[in-house]
């Protein structure tokens, strides 16, 4: 199942998020081969020919100019690094876009499914695997949005003399979005090292005090 939905997911998620910031590539293909994973990027010419080497620099660099695409992605490409949209996008997730998938997801979640028949569960089935394949391709779509500016700032940065992994390491934690889970799991084990209590699962967690029962999302 999560083979399936990765497949449909990342590709498309990936074009949409390369059209707009001006990428000046198809998408991200997708296969599992003796289920490993595996990807290719997917250029904007001739995707499904085998290349055995690069065009020539002169074609490469005529085909980039007179292009109609490539033209409109370098175009797009500059007002993205003006306009910064990543910006914007960060907004929307902190004022409403991210509680309406918790709120999504906690709706799924509050189902009893003993109360349902045969086709009410199937049909809930399938909502459940739409709405995954939904947000995993908006997953695919918000990394270009949160790589964009640290390939910004990588660049921008090249000769400040630092070596990239010391300018990523500069960004461990700054991103409350990163950092909060792990808070919150720290929070969560000190309450049921408290207990004395080993649970095996979710219900067996909760039942363990109202505090813990509320700290579990």
């Amino acid at each position: 199942m999560v083979q399936s939905i990765v497949t449909s997911a990342m590709p498309n998620g990936m074009r949409r998020v390369f059209a707009e910031l001006g990428v000046p590539l198809a998408t991200v293909d997708v296969r599992f081969v003796n289920a490993q994973f595996y990807t290719r990027l997917r250029p904007l010419i001739s995707p499904d020919r085998a290349a055995t080497r690069l065009p020539p620099p002169l074609l490469l660099k005529l085909m980039t100019r007179l292009h109609p695409e490539f033209r409109r992605r370098n175009r797009l490409a500059g007002e993205v690094l003006a306009g910064e949209p990543w910006n914007q996008v960060i907004h929307d997730w902190h004022h409403g876009v991210k509680a309406g998938i918790e709120a999504a997801n906690r709706e799924l979640q509050s189902l009893d499914l003993s109360d349902l028949d045969d086709d009410a569960v199937v049909s809930h089935v399938h909502r459940c695997i739409e709405h995954c394949v939904t947000e995993w391709e908006r997953h695919f779509w918000l990394h270009g949005y949160d790589m964009s500016p640290i390939g910004k700032y990588l660049y921008e940065a090249r000769d400040w003399g630092i070596a990239p992994d010391q300018l990523l390491a500069l960004l461990e934690g700054a991103s409350p979005s990163t950092a909060e889970p792990v808070a919150a799991l720290a929070i969560i084990r000190r309450a049921v090292e408290r207990t004395g209590a080993s649970p095996s699962s979710l219900t067996e967690l909760r039942a363990l005090s109202a505090d813990i029962d509320r700290l579990v999302v």
